[in-house]
């Protein structure tokens, strides 16, 4: 039987998967109809449900970490971004276990001018990165998926594609709630997500280029 704050934690990734994908339904909406007022406003009501909704799931999972045991170290500082630039002609791998957010961020992705491809899971990223002839440019990934979480990918990624801009993604804001340390080197966008945070952070990745190649311990 889980404890409460195994309880709440469960409680903020389910509310956080399902915000993602309703954040990320009402950006295409809004541009699909973009002139329609009544719906423009309508979107903008979403838009402050999500906001509410998302302080409460961080909420949620902040306290379940104090509840809990471990302490682990903070997440480094962010290093500073270069600029983005144009998307065009490159290919994003997506892994997620939820279809509703691996969906919407792949459609959010696919307006953008990227070519998109999807993963249920870690085991399936791998398989896709080793078919796919060096054609996909970055991979995103969630951090908490069944049998192999998003850093033990990033990992084995960093070692078997070496190079390879890496994306995580998380309801967790930084490696304290998390319980795990996240990589300098490795970016970290949290959900839910709008669709110009996402595209935002995708084009950072994929500005600043190939990962360095970790050093061999």
């Amino acid at each position: 039987m889980k404890d409460g704050s195994g309880k709440k934690a469960e409680i903020g990734h389910e509310l956080n998967n399902l915000l993602a994908a309703i954040q990320g339904n009402a950006d295409l909406m809004r541009g699909d109809f973009g002139g329609v007022e009544a719906i423009r406003e309508g979107l903008d009501e979403i838009d402050k449900a999500v906001t509410r909704a998302r302080d409460l799931a961080r909420k949620l999972l902040a306290e379940s970490v104090f509840e809990g045991e471990h302490t682990p170290e903070p997440l480094p500082a962010t290093r500073p971004r270069p600029a983005e630039q144009e998307s065009l002609g490159q290919t994003v791998l997506i892994a997620d276990d939820e279809e509703p957010v691996r969906r919407v961020a792949s459609r959010l992705l696919a307006r953008n001018g990227y070519g998109v491809r999807e993963a249920a899971n870690g085991a399936e990223a791998l398989r896709i990165l080793a078919a796919s002839g060096g054609e996909i440019n970055l991979l995103v990934s969630d951090i908490i998926m069944p049998e192999m979480g998003g850093l033990e990918l990033a990992r084995r990624v960093a070692s078997d594609f070496p190079g390879l801009p890496i994306l995580l993604i998380s309801g967790y804001s930084d490696s304290q709630e998390l319980g795990q340390s996240i990589p300098p080197d490795l970016d970290l966008l949290q959900k839910p997500f709008s669709g110009t945070e996402l595209t935002a952070a995708v084009a950072r990745c994929l500005a600043r280029g190939p990962t360095a190649k970790p050093a061999s311990s």
